[in-house]
């Protein structure tokens, strides 16, 4: 994962592996909010930063939800990306960055090439902000009334 930024909390996230394909592609954009560790549920797709790597964000699904490890009491994740074979070594809630609420097929791409340019990159996530995420969640309210009738 490459951060393109943060705006009102919100990090938009550039996919730049294969490992959660077919639901985050190579070129993606991803949306991460912020949310409490104990919010985070087997299934959601997370990002977190790996303790031997700590500059790195990592977004895989949980698959597994720990309050004991190895005799300590806390909290712990265990993700795996879709592609891969084996499950990440687990990680603690206070390495959780967020969970994933939207993916923007192939804007990832898009703005890691106009990323050069800081000022256009900040109008396009703020447009993002203001503009494609109030729509989509408009969109989203439709379909699931529309599903209730």
């Amino acid at each position: 994962m490459f951060g393109l930024g943060s705006v009102f909390g919100y990090s938009f996230l550039n996919v730049l592996t294969g490992s959660m394909s077919p639901a985050f592609n190579v070129g993606d954009m991803i949306v991460v909010k912020p949310c409490k560790p104990e919010r985070v549920r087997v299934g959601d797709d997370v990002t977190y930063r790996p303790s031997d790597h700590p500059d790195a964000l990592i977004t895989h699904r949980v698959v597994d939800i720990l309050t004991e490890r190895g005799g300590e009491q806390g909290l712990w994740f265990v993700a795996k990306g879709l592609n891969n074979n084996y499950a990440d070594p687990p990680f603690q809630a206070s390495q959780l960055m967020g969970k994933v609420i939207m993916r923007l097929p192939g804007l990832g791409a898009v703005m890691g090439w106009v990323g050069g340019h800081r000022a256009i990159s900040i109008v396009a996530a703020l447009l993002l902000c203001f503009f494609l995420l109030p729509v989509a969640a408009l969109l989203m309210l439709l379909a699931l009334r529309g599903r209730r009738r």
